[in-house]
């Protein structure tokens, strides 16, 4: 397996290859955040998907690594947030 960086070089210039990888990377830890947030397991599985669709469709604007996508992660999940 490729290096993160070398993944999300890859990624930005539209490798589906090394996205699949980044998810494989992050999606399990991404999961856990988001779930820990929302406390349902269908809505944590959406709401993955929709935080690497954001990533993927943004992947030039940013630097992706992990603190990118828990960001992404976060601000999917306002209304879920503990008060």
């Amino acid at each position: 397996m490729e290096q993160p960086n070398d993944l999300i070089i890859a990624m930005q210039n539209r490798d589906e290859k090394a996205f699949s990888q980044l998810y494989t990377m992050y999606s399990e830890a991404i999961y856990g955040i988001i779930y820990s947030i929302v406390l349902d397991e269908n809505t944590s599985e959406e709401l993955l998907q929709d935080v690497f669709i954001k990533v993927w469709n943004n992947a030039t604007s940013y630097s992706v690594n992990i603190r990118t996508l828990l960001h992404v992660a976060f601000e999917h999940c306002p209304k879920y947030r503990h008060r």
